[in-house]
């Protein structure tokens, strides 16, 4: 609860008010510690009194409230006190005390005249008090987002309506070479050109702005414009540099990405016994192979392990094998030599293990790397050595390497579709990550933090939850794991009305059918023929999944469908 020490500053500036020679001021809290000592009368003998005698006037004063308690009483022959109490949401946290003395017949006049000028006092600290709760909810929810930026290196600006600047992030500090010092109460301006702030305030929750240039090391950045204030009332905005850390002209995937193990959600015993068992091969150079579903946080648990090595300073290289094709995945990998190919640079261009060197390599989707290149990424694996793509001279690299799949990599070499020596290499330290189905208890968490985060990035408090809408996100499945359940909560804060999640909503999200309901309806006139029911299932797997290429494979899996037979029916739904 907020208190009035917590304006110790305001009362500071009350304190340079003018206060006549003939009046002693006093502002106490309800624990009847003194914040304000301004005592004009001690020359007066018999009224100085020390601040325990005056705590028993203060401690019974606060017995009463304002309207039980006269304007004003003597305290002696010649001295009257008045007191107005300090309300806090309907309780009295402390009062405000004055000692006039009495030098003319009109005292009772005057007297009025100083309860009314006590009473706007009063009414100023009431109205810093409540200033002050709303800077901290501003400061926690920044605190929160920063947290959150900071962890993956994105810088945070917070801005006020003026778009005056009233803080940067360390993150900002470092990539835009300015202090918070130097550019606090500055304009937004004075950092980037082209920044346009004002359709913000027209009625949008968030605003991607891209390519605004930064004037301090002439380089482009994306911004996100985000609300931080809680009520309607938008006074702070948040701004938020995306991709700070790589630049238009840098290499993409170099990522310095400071995810820890406590970063990662989930209060299972057996999940927790595995960020444990993480955490300890993480201070090894063992090379280490991610097994788990799509969505389960194979990447996540592979920042982590970089970020408690002793490979932390280096850099951190992601590829996704599966999402580049074979016949450009070599040179990704391993680089190429200039005129290697047509329309290869002159210079060439390093492959990620280069990129990696000193660090850590993240190989995703291991299990769709053709045989072919299966067999020039043993060497690596066993020598840390390669040739670019065109190119003769052997280059060595001081890596980790840490490879990921959704498949069976055991069943793949057994059938002939991956290399059995390699699969040996890469399976040193085996880590197997639990679906969420598994650890059925962590989905409320999983829930509980995704709501928070989105609700705040996209400033759309959620107020309420109806029960059915819990009961269907805590008892689905969620085949699409911590990634499914991620993108269906962004999903929901998004587009909910008022701050309401509702049962129909999160029905339309995840088409959730009850297992005691009967899915089709016995009457004739709701009968739906086979290819609407099968148009209707392949449209709800790709809500689930996604409709990316990734997406529609595990689409099709889930169906129980070949990838091609996918493909072949959305076009025949298409037409």
């Amino acid at each position: 609860m907020v208190k009035l020490k917590h304006i110790e500053e305001f009362f500071n500036n009350l304190k340079t008010f003018y206060w006549s020679k003939e009046i002693s001021f006093f502002v106490v809290d309800n624990n009847l510690d003194v914040l304000i000592d301004i005592d004009n009368l001690t020359i007066r003998d018999g009224l100085k009194q020390t601040i325990g005698e005056y705590h028993e006037y203060f401690l019974d004063i606060l017995q009463f409230n304002d309207e039980q308690k006269k304007p004003f009483n003597k305290i002696n022959d010649i001295d009257y006190f008045i007191y107005r109490p300090i309300f806090y949401e309907n309780e009295i946290v402390g009062g405000v005390f004055l000692v006039i003395a009495d030098q003319n017949e009109n005292i009772t006049v005057n007297l009025y005249e100083y309860y009314d000028k006590i009473g706007t006092i009063v009414k100023m600290i009431e109205k810093e008090l409540k200033n002050y709760e709303k800077l901290q909810n501003i400061f926690l929810r920044v605190d929160y987002y920063n947290s959150t930026l900071s962890s993956i290196n994105v810088g945070l600006i917070i801005i006020n309506r003026n778009e005056t600047i009233q803080y940067v992030n360390d993150v900002i500090e470092e990539k835009l070479l300015v202090k918070n010092e130097e550019v606090y109460l500055t304009q937004i301006g004075h950092l980037f050109s082209n920044i346009d702030i004002s359709p913000f305030f027209n009625g949008k929750q968030y605003k991607l702005q891209r390519k605004v240039l930064c004037k301090t090391n002439n380089k482009l950045y994306d911004l996100i414009l985000i609300s931080i204030d809680k009520d309607d009332n938008l006074k702070n905005i948040g701004i938020i540099i995306e991709d700070i850390h790589k630049p238009q002209d840098t290499d993409s995937s170099f990522q310095y990405s400071p995810i820890r193990f406590q970063d990662i959600i989930g209060e299972d015993e057996n999940f927790k016994k595995l960020k444990e068992f993480a955490k300890k091969i993480a201070s090894q150079d063992a090379d280490i192979l991610i097994l788990g579903e799509s969505g389960t946080g194979k990447e996540v648990f592979a920042r982590a392990i970089h970020n408690s090595s002793n490979r932390r300073k280096g850099p951190f290289i992601a590829i996704n094998c599966a999402a580049i094709p074979n016949e450009l995945l070599e040179s990704e990998l391993f680089g190429y030599q200039g005129g290697a190919f047509t329309g290869a640079s002159k210079g060439g261009k390093p492959g990620k293990f280069e990129l990696a060197n000193g660090g850590t390599i993240f190989l995703d989707e291991i299990g769709d790397m053709s045989y072919y290149l299966q067999a020039k990424m043993l060497r690596v694996v066993q020598e840390r050595a390669f040739e670019r793509v065109g190119g003769t001279k052997s280059i060595s690299v001081d890596i980790r390497i840490i490879a990921a799949t959704n498949k069976n990599l055991k069943k793949m070499v057994n059938e002939g579709n991956f290399r059995e020596d390699l699969y040996y290499r890469l399976n040193v330290i085996p880590l197997l990550l639990t679906a969420v189905r598994d650890r059925k208890n962590d989905v409320k968490i999983l829930v509980d933090h995704y709501f928070e985060k989105y609700s705040f990035i996209y400033g759309n408090e959620i107020s309420k939850i109806e029960q059915k809408a819990m009961d269907i996100l805590l008892t689905y499945d969620w085949p699409g794991n911590v990634r499914e359940i991620e993108n269906t909560i962004q999903f929901l804060c998004c587009v909910s009305t008022d701050g309401i999640i509702t049962e129909r909503l999160v029905k339309k999200r995840i088409s959730f059918i009850n297992k005691k309901d009967n899915p089709l309806d016995i009457n004739s006139k709701n009968i739906i023929s086979l290819r609407e029911l099968e148009a209707k299932a392949i449209k709800n797997a790709l809500i689930i999944y996604g409709d990316n290429a990734e997406g529609k494979e595990q689409a099709a899996k889930a169906l129980g469908i070949g990838k091609s037979t996918l493909y072949k029916k959305l076009k025949e739904i298409q037409n």
